[in-house]
């Protein structure tokens, strides 16, 4: 069974058949499939507009949540995720073109895949500036995390149930589903298209800027580690010039007055600031990894040989009917 989980952040008429159109593909291909929309628009109106072209459409299998506020991409496709069924789990983008993929998604069901990377390679309308800043972001990225964001970085993904399974182990699922990506030790792949890209209803920039910042933020300790590295660094430097200003007075005569006991006074200060800096930070990273921690170990796939010989040992008898 595959459930397909999409994110109804606006609502129009091309929306509405874009809906219908992967609907009727997965239907025409699964007997066994659920249609699961998540309305984050908050509106009344729009809710009742989707929940009567559903009606109208006359296609079966098809849920709707609403939720009682905006809560972005990712949290919004995870509510639905959660209320799924499916063996399969397909979160996908809005558009056109999103319908051609699926095809491909089972194929890569038979296949095996844990998970599969569902990604859209139509140029994005951005200006220089972006482009550059896009570009830092995703190289910046790959050095602190290894991964490439390029190829699995799209918000469109299938998911098996035995991942769904392990996410939902975490404390905190939804933070561990925008990190997917990091997620090693899983068979995935990539499927690419060209899509029709619709607006998300704020500036283009600040949402791929909000976006980029959670995704750093959640995948990865490295901004807390370079604060408290920084505060190290200060701490030292502190340390340093104290010694510094300790010798000047040792082997100087002409010291202005006060000037020794003002300097010890501020690196002093200083110092101490910075180590506390240094604990808050080293105790926020110690918190960040907990809210992240998951089960201890997760077994992704089993195998065994031909020949089982201990099997012939158990003491388990086969009843004929």
């Amino acid at each position: 069974m595959l459930s397909v989980v999409m994110v109804v952040q606006s609502f129009d008429a091309e929306i509405a058949k874009d809906i219908v159109r992967v609907a009727r593909a997965v239907s025409s291909q699964l007997r066994d499939c659920e249609i699961i929309l998540v309305d984050e628009t908050s509106s009344d109106s729009v809710a009742g507009a989707l929940r009567d072209h559903i009606d109208r459409s006359e296609i079966g299998n098809i849920q709707m949540f609403r939720l009682i506020s905006q809560v972005g991409f990712e949290a919004a496709a995870w509510a639905g995720i959660e209320n799924s069924l499916g063996d399969y789990v397909a979160v996908l983008n809005i558009n056109p073109e999103i319908a051609q993929t699926i095809p491909d998604m089972l194929q890569k069901i038979s296949e095996k895949y844990e998970l599969v990377f569902i990604q859209n390679v139509a140029p994005v309308d951005q200006s220089v500036f972006e482009a550059a800043l896009a570009r830092l972001f995703r190289r910046t990225y790959k050095v602190l995390t290894g991964l490439d964001l390029t190829r699995e970085g799209a918000q469109s993904r299938l998911m098996s149930r035995r991942l769904v399974n392990f996410l939902l182990q975490h404390p905190q699922p939804v933070f561990r589903y925008r990190t997917l990506p990091a997620l090693a030790g899983c068979s995935k792949c990539t499927i690419v298209y060209n899509g029709h890209r619709r607006p998300t209803g704020e500036s283009r920039f600040v949402h791929r800027a909000r976006r980029a910042w959670s995704l750093l933020l959640n995948s990865s300790t490295a901004p807390m580690r370079l604060a408290s590295g920084l505060a190290v660094s200060g701490a030292i430097l502190n340390l340093i010039y104290s010694g510094y200003v300790l010798g000047v007075s040792m082997y100087k005569a002409d010291v202005a007055p006060g000037w020794v006991t003002l300097s010890l006074q501020q690196s002093g200060m200083f110092f101490l600031f910075s180590i506390g800096l240094f604990i808050i930070a080293e105790y926020f990273i110690h918190v960040l990894r907990q809210r992240g921690a998951g089960p201890p170990y997760f077994i992704v796939g089993e195998s065994n040989s031909s020949l089982q010989q201990v099997k012939h040992r158990l003491n388990i008898e086969m009843a004929s009917d």
